[in-house]
């Protein structure tokens, strides 16, 4: 643990403060750290060195830093917007690590502190302990922490608490008047808004209610329908669609017989007309307890698809449904996992049995925009694992044995030995901070449900990071690259990425994000030509580098699926293995191969979003490295 020596930090917090120096006169801004504690969670006592990393819009540079005394971090670029922390060891071994949350610089005062939760690479620590234990608790971000919500213990529960990453803390919540008795919140649902509330939705009360992060919770707005263990999701600003789940509850809490759904509602949980319900799409199946995610599709329809959950009699689903939500169509993808994460470039992994059905083995990928399920790697069989997203893009799987990542650019599965974490059977959450740590909450361990919640510290890679180079054929490491769509990758004797006609087939990298980048790319281009990506922020929004041999190289501008070329530059070299540079810089794209200018472009107003590459037509592109710095 690390933290100002002027500011007192709680004895249950692990991690890292730093009081930032105005700057004062001549004085460059800065920080000064001052160690205190041991262990793996702070300062492990084999620790020989500090390494901290200022993060921004420029190239990264790792500062060694004294552990015994106060020091001042002089000279820090004004654009920094986070801090990374290592503790290395003997032989320069990474014994500790952590992020500070995203921060804007010229805004902090003499004394503001900033907390870094460290943690041991790829290993959790404990991140405080609720009021009340909590299996299947319901968890959103709001506020710069969690809210935890409902859940059994073993019966259904009535109560909420707020996590504070600042101070790995839990504070009671109050729940609005008519939320409550013995059925709890029991298949209710937490659905983050744009503006930056949260609404309770679903369950046995006949309401919903907004949690707003200044104020708690507002006065619960009565409804005319109840809809528990839905599958909810904002589908705007204002309105939240309910899928599936049932119509009325037992008192344990779970589904009345004969009550499982097939369709939907849209509730209104804002704007002119909140507590109106309306009709929503049908599903082809009863569901119940399903997750469901939000998608543009490449030629910019909007989707819902929903993934596990299990019928009105308990058997599990085993097949997705992709449901457009103008029209209502349904797309059925048998051969789904019971729990699922999307990745960067915007596919969703899913894996094993749904919480509380049989254990299985089959994992598999949803591709937007198209209908047919992509069979991945089987594993050894399980149930109640639940699947996030890490800042790299690697999707990490816990629970219901030892925890597992899945390596998108290989598509292949890992273990991890997340030692300090316990093997829960099923119902606990987890839920990416805002420092890239993930935040596992409740759950079972060995039947019995826990109060306990830890973060667990992944790498360090994010949207800030300043340089990164992926080898994608690299088996020794874990590229952070993640294709669109895994079956056009071929892994050896070269990784190879195939285009898909006239849909996109690009595969992003994950981590750094921004205006300011520089990516260099060695591949061999086919006949087909090459696309180098950037600003992607979904698989219908992306701006692309057309590289066609013997055509005008082109920057592509694809919003909501509609493309629009922006400008045009010289004629793109013969096929064959190249060098691509792409500068992006004050608003402006400028890109050469092999060292020749083909294309300069404004590209003012592009989305801070992931870069990567793509193939085109029916070419084939061999990756060899990319390279993305500052």
């Amino acid at each position: 643990m690390y933290h100002a020596p002027v500011v007192v930090s709680p004895p249950a917090r692990a991690g890292l403060a730093l009081a930032a120096l105005a700057a004062c006169g001549g004085d460059a801004p800065g920080v000064r750290l001052a160690p205190v504690g041991d262990g793996p969670c702070g300062r492990p006592t084999d620790a020989r060195s500090l390494l901290v990393t200022p993060l921004g819009d420029f190239r990264a540079e790792r500062r060694p830093i004294a552990l015994d005394a106060p020091v001042a971090l002089a000279d820090l670029p004004a654009s920094t917007r986070q801090l990374a922390v290592e503790v290395i060891g003997e032989g320069g071994q990474v014994l500790a690590q952590g992020k500070t949350v995203p921060f804007d610089f010229a805004a902090l005062a003499d004394g503001d502190t900033l907390g870094v939760a460290m943690g041991p690479p790829d290993d959790a620590c404990p991140a405080g302990t609720m009021a009340t234990s909590r299996d299947r608790p319901l968890v959103a971000p709001v506020g710069g922490g969690v809210l935890v919500a409902g859940g059994y213990a073993p019966t259904p529960l009535a109560t909420a608490e707020w996590f504070d990453p600042a101070t790995d803390t839990f504070r009671n919540v109050a729940l609005p008047a008519g939320f409550g008795g013995v059925r709890g919140l029991a298949g209710a649902a937490l659905v983050p808004l744009a503006d930056g509330t949260v609404a309770l939705v679903g369950g046995p009360s006949p309401g919903f209610a907004i949690y707003d992060p200044e104020d708690g919770f507002r006065p619960a707005v009565l409804v005319s329908q109840v809809r528990a263990h839905a599958a909810a999701v904002a589908i705007d600003d204002h309105r939240v669609l309910l899928l599936g789940g049932c119509g009325s509850l037992r008192d344990d809490g779970t589904c009345e017989a004969g009550s499982a759904r097939a369709d939907s509602r849209i509730l209104h949980v804002g704007g002119a007309t909140p507590g109106v319900i309306e009709d929503g799409p049908l599903l082809v199946a009863e569901r119940v307890d399903s997750q469901v995610f939000l998608e543009r599709e490449p030629d910019g329809r909007r989707t819902v698809v929903l993934v596990g959950g299990v019928d009105g009699a308990g058997a599990p689903q085993t097949s997705a449904e992709r449901i457009d939500l103008e029209s209502g169509a349904v797309t059925i993808l048998p051969g789904a996992g019971g729990a699922a994460a999307r990745n960067d470039a915007g596919t969703i992994i899913t894996a094993f049995g749904a919480d509380g059905t049989a254990p299985r083995g089959e994992t598999a990928a949803l591709v937007p925009g198209v209908d047919v399920i992509r069979a991945l790697p089987t594993l050894a069989p399980r149930a109640g694992a639940v699947l996030a997203t890490q800042e790299d893009g690697l999707v990490l799987a816990l629970g219901g044995g030892p925890a597992l990542r899945f390596l998108p650019a290989a598509s292949s599965w890992s273990v991890v030995d997340a030692a300090a974490l316990p093997v829960f059977g099923g119902g606990h959450a987890v839920l990416r901070l805002d420092d890239g740590s993930l935040f596992v909450v409740g759950g079972r361990v060995a039947g019995t449900a826990q109060a306990a919640a830890w973060r667990f510290r992944p790498r360090l890679v994010g949207r800030f990071t300043g340089s990164l180079t992926v080898v994608p054929g690299d088996d020794e490491s874990d590229p952070p690259l993640s294709p669109l769509d895994p079956s056009l990758v071929t892994v050896a004797p070269v990784w190879r990425l195939r285009g898909a006609g006239a849909d996109p087939s690009h595969a992003v990298v994950g981590g750094p994000q921004g205006g300011t980048l520089r990516v260099d790319l060695g591949a061999r281009v086919p006949s087909e030509g090459i696309a180098v990506v950037l600003g992607q922020v979904g698989p219908a929004d992306f701006h692309q580098i057309v590289l066609i041999p013997g055509v005008e190289a082109s920057l592509e501008r694809r919003v909501a699926g509609a493309a629009t070329t922006l400008c045009r530059g010289q004629a793109v070299p013969a096929a064959g293995p190249t060098s691509i540079t792409l500068d992006l810089r004050g608003g402006e794209a400028r890109v050469a191969m092999n060292g020749q200018v083909l294309l300069t472009c404004d590209v003012d107003g592009l989305p801070a979003g992931r870069v990567g590459v793509g193939a085109l037509g029916s070419g084939e592109v061999d990756v060899l490295t990319i390279a993305v710095t500052r």
